[in-house]
């Protein structure tokens, strides 16, 4: 990215600049990373685990007893 506003602009620009410049808009949820790869957006929303552990209320076969 640098390299190309660089060559196209014909700046100089800091080596930070554009890691510092992510940073910055990743704190505002207008990008995100995965890695050493950077999207637009926010990031996509957490997904849940299954820990394996029945919840409470679950289908069980204890509860599907006549009576």
């Amino acid at each position: 990215m640098r390299e190309f506003i660089e060559k196209t602009y014909g700046e100089t620009l800091h080596e930070k600049t554009v890691g510092m410049t992510l940073y910055r808009l990743s704190q505002d949820n207008l990008v995100h990373r995965d890695g050493h790869t950077w999207f637009f957006g926010p990031p996509p929303p957490a997904e849940t685990e299954n820990p394996g552990v029945a919840a409470p209320g679950s289908n069980n076969s204890d509860s599907h007893e006549g009576g």
